[in-house]
């Protein structure tokens, strides 16, 4: 009788399905599959099955942790005889948001689901078989299905009744990725004002971060967030570099200005716009400074080490009149030693362009820089700096002259460091710690998130790295005839620093 019922559910036989249930000899509350006999109802669309499944306390009982709302089997939709379904799946799932005795934890996961599916159906109308072809209007009614659906879970998530889960469990980017990237305005601001945790949603994108480089899939350190989305820089789609003509301003401006965002996703955002190509930019990023109230933590030597290399002084100096705005001595050695001297893009980057500053904004730079680093007593030497410029030509200079010519010019011999140094590429398996060596020359990479990742982070990876490049740098001091400018309490610096 099993057979018979999954049979009936199969052909969507209502009648024949419900005779059998109403035998009290027939069990309803086995697993098909470790599913319910609830959910395989709401698989199959049997709706009139599903109403009378609904009211029997133990049978909801047994589907709980089985997510209803994703239950319909969306792939039906895509054929010709779709309509009976979608009638069905919409009186289906209105049902399911009026039953109080629902698991709704999982609502959230489904309605990232159907903007999957719609997603889908935009993608695979045009390649369905000419026989099969869908009519315009039925796609419409497809899509306007699916746009229902969506708009029906998140009022259901927006509203008081509906305790949303703080526990990030899945596998996949979070709704307000999904919404942001594919969502209409109305589904976007309907989010925006629900019960969910926004950075947890930022968090749970940090979590499951993967970036694909042809049939390789990696953890990478550009992270890819609602932001980057609404920035138009989402790396899944090869677009690398924000640029005003992709940017959703509307939804980039709800985002950056809500007040509930971690301080740090706001600074992620905006070492995004520094190396983005935006008119008016840095007037942008001074916004977006001044509506925070910015916190006493120790996470902004990548955004001023940003503003730096990009030359927006005024940004960088306001940054820095914060008292709870910090910056490490490692990374104003970093901002002096290199970013007064980078202008070039990325070598064959079509979205990124050389780096225009003017000698202005170098010199506004390198004194706010200067005036801080006489004040510090961890000054490190040029000798001592040595280790972060191997480790710079290494990971972070995609074999610019203006790096590694920074590290050459230091020797006698430059010809025989040129050649030291780029042994190093094919010795640095000897560390321990795995480094993944083919990311860190990947064109569309930037140097700020390099220098970060191998440098400004504190880590066990990172202080073996610098362990290995001092040993190496070793190698460099004693072939290559060290030019040393230094002396024993530190860097000699012939600047001009002026105070005001």
């Amino acid at each position: 009788m099993k057979n018979i019922f999954l049979k009936a559910l199969e052909e969507r036989n209502d009648g024949l399905a419900l005779s059998i249930l109403k035998n009290k000899s027939f069990d309803r509350y086995f697993l098909n599959e470790n599913k319910s006999l609830l959910y395989w109802s709401i698989y199959y669309g049997c709706d009139k099955v599903v109403n009378t499944l609904l009211e029997d306390e133990k049978m909801v009982q047994l589907s709980e942790g089985e997510n209803l709302f994703s239950a319909p089997n969306c792939q039906v939709l895509r054929g010709p005889n779709f309509l009976p379904f979608a009638i069905s799946y919409t009186m289906i799932l209105d049902r399911l948001l009026q039953t109080e005795n629902i698991d709704f934890s999982k609502i959230s996961e489904a309605c990232t689901y159907y903007i999957l599916e719609r997603q889908s159906q935009k993608k695979y109308v045009p390649f369905i078989p000419f026989e099969e072809k869908l009519r315009p209007e039925h796609s419409k009614y497809i899509l306007d299905f699916y746009t229902k659906v969506i708009e029906n879970l998140l009022s259901k998530i927006c509203s008081s009744d509906c305790e949303m889960p703080t526990i990030i469990d899945s596998d996949d980017k979070s709704l307000l990725y999904y919404v942001t990237k594919y969502g209409t305005d109305v589904e976007f601001d309907m989010i925006m004002k629900s019960k969910l945790d926004i950075n947890m949603q930022f968090e749970q994108d940090a979590k499951n971060n993967w970036v694909y480089y042809g049939d390789n899939m990696m953890r990478e350190w550009l992270l890819e967030n609602p932001l980057t989305i609404a920035l138009g820089c989402d790396d899944h789609l090869g677009y690398y570099t924000a640029k005003k003509e992709r940017m959703n301003f509307r939804r980039f401006s709800t985002l950056v200005f809500d007040k509930r965002l971690d301080s740090k996703y706001v600074l992620e955002a905006i070492n995004r716009i520094c190396y983005g190509e935006f008119p008016l930019k840095e007037t942008l990023i001074l916004k977006i400074l001044a509506s925070r109230d910015w916190p006493n933590e120790e996470i902004y030597d990548k955004t001023l080490l940003s503003f730096a290399f990009y030359g927006l002084d005024k940004a960088y100096r306001f940054l820095l009149s914060n008292p709870n705005v910090g910056i490490r001595t490692i990374t104003l050695e970093l901002i002096h030693e290199y970013a007064r001297r980078f202008h070039k893009g990325e070598p064959g980057d079509v979205d990124c362009c050389d780096i225009k500053k003017s000698e202005k904004q170098e010199q506004d730079i390198e004194e706010v820089t200067m005036q801080l680093l006489i004040t510090r007593k961890d000054r490190i030497s040029e000798k001592e700096m040595l280790p972060y410029d191997l480790i710079i030509f290494n990971f972070c200079c995609s074999w610019s002259e203006e790096f590694y010519n920074n590290l050459l010019e230091k020797f006698e011999n430059s010809d025989l460091a040129l050649k030291i140094a780029m042994d190093s590429c094919f010795e640095i398996s000897e560390v321990k710690t795995p480094l993944r060596i083919s990311e860190n020359f990947i064109f569309y990479s930037y140097r700020i998130d390099h220098i970060d990742k191998f440098i400004l982070q504190d880590n066990e990876q990172n202080r073996e790295l610098v362990s290995w490049a001092k040993n190496y740098t070793d190698r460099l001091i004693q072939e290559a005839g060290y030019l040393s400018s230094s002396s024993e309490n530190g860097k000699v610096k012939e600047k001009t620093v002026t105070t005001s």
